[in-house]
């Protein structure tokens, strides 16, 4: 919707003229993400995280608190870290911006709302389980 702006000065505003600009808002409070973004098969993403399903679960989901906050997947974790490798970025910090700005990264997550901080990425690469 177009919105109408009177000019202040004179020399660029004639008798009852009015300036027309789109509607400019970057206060959006939700982002559309399409809900079928898929990436292709022979991309390193769908291979990171091919390989990493076919781990048993056995070895990757060991024993888990009973009780406390959920924990992460560690499916998901590794998908990241491996992902972030590939591209050459190796700091927590790094790992967590690309997960909020890659859209590669935020399908091997799943649910691109929920991202890792930096410190749980840092807690999981030295945690003696992984």
């Amino acid at each position: 919707m177009p919105v109408s702006v009177n000019l202040k000065s004179p020399q660029q505003k004639k008798a009852g003229e009015h300036i027309m600009y789109k509607q400019y808002n970057n206060n959006q409070t939700t982002l559309t993400i399409p809900f079928e973004f898929t990436i292709s098969t022979n991309h390193v993403a769908a291979f990171i995280s091919n390989f990493i399903d076919s781990i048993p679960e056995a070895v990757l989901y060991p024993a888990s608190a009973e009780f406390g906050r959920p924990q992460y997947s560690p499916a998901m974790m590794l998908k990241m870290i491996i992902f972030a490798y590939t591209r050459k970025t190796f700091s927590g910090r790094g790992i967590q911006q690309m997960a909020e700005e890659n859209l590669p990264m935020m399908w091997l997550i799943g649910n691109c709302d929920d991202v890792p901080s930096y410190r749980t990425i840092n807690r999981f690469r030295v945690a003696k389980s992984t």
